[in-house]
């Protein structure tokens, strides 16, 4: 629990308190109730800093967002929007991403009373995937992440804003590393697609570094990425499918 406890206690404390979490075996719930348009981002935050928390520690994870009825308590949870979510990362998001429901984003947009979909903050948190799923987006600038454990203690403690190079470099260093503490073995089918989709994921962002000089510097490779449209460029050929169920040991 106390890699929960951490990430809520960085989040913006007018959301922490409507926050419920509950953990069991290698499963964590985490649910807030949708009042206005800010409440999904939180939890998408939420979801980025966790996601990293996990793999500074040299863990892959995935899981899915969903909307609907719930009731979630201690440790007591269930509902609709429980079912759906358990099937979004059991049986969809396969490999380490979290899956969001299809119309999420655009009723956090109506509930923000935003009416241009490209105006709302949580559109830069999700990227749509070459299955036709949106997935929380990690590696995007604006996520959330443990400063501590992967920025050097110089930058992490500085106050003003850190660049955007800085942030890409140490998130593609986590997640390297977390990729060689997972080595595949030879056909194991279910670890060499999660691993192959980590690393196309990482490698799309890798790619800035070495093309930034050609284009005028990092600023504007990263202009030129946001330009592109927002999917992993990850070709289905190219990844060995795992089955979609829910029998590995990964959170």
């Amino acid at each position: 629990m106390n890699l929960i406890e951490d990430s809520l206690s960085v989040t913006f404390g007018q959301y922490q308190s409507r926050f419920e979490v509950t953990a069991f075996s290698d499963n964590i719930a985490v649910s807030v109730r949708l009042e206005q348009g800010n409440d999904l981002l939180e939890l998408l935050h939420f979801s980025c800093y966790l996601t990293w928390k996990l793999l500074a520690k040299g863990v892959l994870s995935r899981g899915g967002i969903a909307l609907g009825e719930l009731y979630h308590k201690g440790s007591i949870i269930y509902g609709p929007a429980l079912l759906e979510a358990y099937q979004l990362e059991s049986q969809v998001a396969i490999y380490p991403r979290i899956v969001v429901a299809h119309g999420a984003a655009e009723k956090a947009r109506e509930l923000s009373g935003r009416v241009d979909p490209s105006e709302t903050p949580i559109i830069a948190l999700l990227k749509e995937d070459s299955d036709g799923w949106k997935f929380v987006h990690v590696m995007a600038h604006s996520a959330m992440l443990p400063r501590s454990e992967m920025l050097s203690s110089d930058v992490a403690i500085q106050q003003s804003p850190i660049s955007n190079e800085l942030l890409l470099k140490a998130k593609v260093n986590v997640a390297r590393k977390a990729l060689e503490s997972n080595p595949t073995s030879e056909g194991d089918v279910r670890s060499m697609s999660k691993h192959q989709w980590m690393s196309r994921y990482v490698d799309f962002y890798e790619n800035i570094f070495n093309h930034a000089p050609k284009i005028g510097g990092f600023e504007n490779a990263l202009l030129a990425l946001n330009m592109m449209p927002t999917s992993t460029a990850i070709p289905d050929e190219t990844l060995v499918r795992a089955p979609a169920d829910n029998q590995d040991q990964n959170p």
